[in-house]
């Protein structure tokens, strides 16, 4: 069932890091696990709509904010001709090219937080999110793919008269934004078929 909040509108490789200027601890992302591929160059002057991240009730503000930042992270890569945020929740695929149809998006993303665990800093910080961009006119997954990120607390020193804490571990929202970087770096990099070829055609739904 969709639903939509009361909100304004608005490569997989190695480890990729990113410090926040809030903590001098990393954020480590695993390489990007991709199910289906295409090319940002097949959907040149696309428009692009970012749905809310679907996650449990106790997250969903999580979800939003997650959604904003790679809104942020997407308007910096330039490659689309208008990046918004869908302040919706869609429980399906099928919803989800409704929703961009009646916004008047190319391309829909809808994501799900699969994991997250966030505190004060003490303990490490994880997130897990599984994304999926729809081209909304051919009805037809273009990107899916799974990210993984986190950041671990510094080790405390024991200085003989004292203990000298460690640095906290970053918070999610750092996490996200090394996430959505990584994305659009991933993005930016034109897909190679098995025959090192590199393709500017998206994948079909089998």
């Amino acid at each position: 069932m969709m639903w939509c909040a009361m909100v304004g509108m608005g490569h997989a490789s190695g480890p990729f890091m990113w410090l926040d200027a809030d903590s001098k601890r990393p954020v480590e992302a695993e390489p990007i696990n991709v199910f289906r591929t295409s090319s940002l160059k097949y959907y040149a002057g696309a428009a692009l709509g970012v749905l809310i991240f679907d996650a449990p009730a106790a997250m969903s503000p999580a979800g939003e904010e997650v959604a904003r930042v790679y809104v942020q992270e997407f308007l910096k890569l330039g490659a689309f001709r208008d990046v918004k945020l869908i302040p919706c929740v869609a429980a399906s695929g099928e919803e989800a090219v409704w929703l961009a149809r009646t916004n008047r998006c190319d391309l829909i993303m809808k994501a799900s937080v699969d994991e997250f665990l966030d505190g004060t800093g003490a303990m490490s910080t994880h997130l897990s999110v599984n994304v999926k961009i729809l081209d909304a006119r051919a009805g037809s997954v273009a990107w899916e793919l799974q990210q993984k990120a986190s950041s671990e607390p510094g080790k405390d020193r024991d200085l003989f008269w004292s203990v000298k804490k460690g640095a906290p571990a970053q918070r999610y929202p750092a996490i996200a934004r090394t996430l959505a970087r990584q994305l659009t770096d991933y993005l930016a990099i034109p897909p190679v078929d098995e025959e090192g070829r590199k393709s500017g055609k998206p994948e079909k739904e089998s």
